[in-house]
């Protein structure tokens, strides 16, 4: 019994890595996608699969260099959810890492799903 229960145990944490992988690399297909197809700035709107998002692009010196922070937020489906990166040492970078955060953000609360891949560029 033991023996199953801490196979059911390791089948699961599996199965969530899994999950978390995947939802990690169409986090990061999105961000490429949407860096590829616009220049950002601060202030920047982007349209999102249907909606319009704003990405927010703000350079600082940290530790005696020049560090980027920037967030990407939408409202609509998405119910205002922001994505944030700070310390970045580019401004693509920056705004990469944001998208990345909102889009990990979105899969988890369900309100992006992996077939909305296919809709985005």
């Amino acid at each position: 019994m033991k023996n199953l229960i801490f196979s059911f145990f390791v089948m699961f944490l599996v199965a969530q890595a899994a999950h978390a992988q995947i939802a990690a690399s169409i986090a990061v297909s999105i961000a490429q996608t949407l860096i590829g197809l616009h220049s950002f700035g601060d202030g920047t709107q982007v349209p999102f699969l249907g909606q319009t998002c704003t990405a927010k692009l703000k350079g600082r010196i940290r530790k005696f260099k020049w560090v980027w922070d920037s967030q990407f937020s939408c409202g609509g489906r998405f119910g205002g959810l922001t994505g944030s990166s700070r310390g970045s040492s580019g401004r693509t970078t920056a705004v990469q890492r944001a998208i990345e955060d909102f889009a990990r953000q979105a899969l988890a609360n369900g309100s992006l799903k992996p077939e909305d891949l296919a809709q985005i560029g």
